[in-house]
């Protein structure tokens, strides 16, 4: 009885690798009964334009929002301009006819690691896409693009830390004030010195023997200090003589003036003798 139910099983497992061979099979054939669809022409041939394929080979895949819809043909050199590369693509026919004039396309990788695909965005425009034109790659944010810029970020931050290590080396020699301060003893003692004689020098400045204390502690002096500032506030008002002197400016230029006449009359002296008659008796 055992005997019966292992072949019994024996034979279920059989069965079920020659249904999964078949399966397989018939996907195989089904893609490949697509591709020569698109080889025999039956497909739409579009042909895009792009500074760099970035490692695309012929034969990759080309999707839509995700979906295969058909694959990349020749890829070369456009033959008017050499820092160009043309790439011919075959696609269905349904998914041709929904492209817009404004569509573009990526080059996007499958993965971290995988194969390079070329990714169809259908466009936006009302416009449908006019036979013969050529698609342009789109300078977004795809995954190549993030990898780009995460390199570029690695580097930079590669250099900073080169940068930082040999600033530490620096100050670990000794050199530099950041170096002297941190590997200088001597340095290290005279700002403990300094500490220690500014400690000194307030607490004799709050002790009530030292003569700050004493001049800051007598009580004539905020009278003193109160009346100062009571005489420069009048003078700032322009009270009295010397706040008219200070705050006029009239009587500023006529003592300027005054002060040329005065200057000219002292260096050439015999220029007025002439008007002043003396007369001896």
């Amino acid at each position: 009885m055992s005997d019966k139910r292992a072949e019994r099983i024996t034979e279920y497992k059989v069965a079920i690798l020659v249904l999964g061979g078949l399966v397989i099979f018939g996907g195989m054939i089904l893609r490949l009964g697509v591709m020569d669809h698109l080889r025999q022409g039956n497909g739409v041939e579009l042909t895009g334009v792009a500074d760099d394929v970035s490692g695309l080979l012929a034969g990759a895949p080309v999707h839509v929002s995700g979906i295969p819809v058909g694959k990349v043909g020749a890829i070369d050199f456009s033959a008017d301009n050499a820092t160009q590369v043309t790439i011919t693509m075959q696609i269905r026919e349904d998914v041709a006819k929904q492209l817009r004039e404004d569509a573009s396309f990526r080059i996007e990788t499958l993965g971290l690691l995988g194969d390079k695909y070329l990714s169809l965005k259908p466009g936006v425009s009302v416009n449908p896409l006019p036979p013969g034109s050529t698609i342009q790659r789109a300078s977004g944010s795809g995954l190549d693009a993030v990898l780009g810029n995460a390199t570029k970020l690695g580097d930079r931050f590669s250099l900073l830390l080169t940068e930082l290590t040999a600033i530490l080396k620096r100050v670990e020699d000794g050199e530099g004030s950041l170096g002297k301060l941190v590997s200088d003893p001597s340095l290290h003692q005279s700002l403990v010195s300094l500490s220690t004689e500014t400690t000194g020098l307030v607490k004799l400045l709050q002790s009530p023997k030292g003569s700050l204390y004493q001049i800051s502690s007598r009580p004539d002096l905020a009278n003193s200090i109160s009346h100062l500032q009571s005489i420069l506030a009048r003078i700032d008002n322009g009270d009295g003589s010397m706040g008219k002197f200070v705050n006029d400016e009239k009587l500023h230029d006529d003592l300027d003036k005054l002060i040329v006449e005065l200057d000219g009359l002292i260096g050439d002296p015999k220029k007025y003798l002439k008007y002043i008659d003396i007369k001896v008796f």
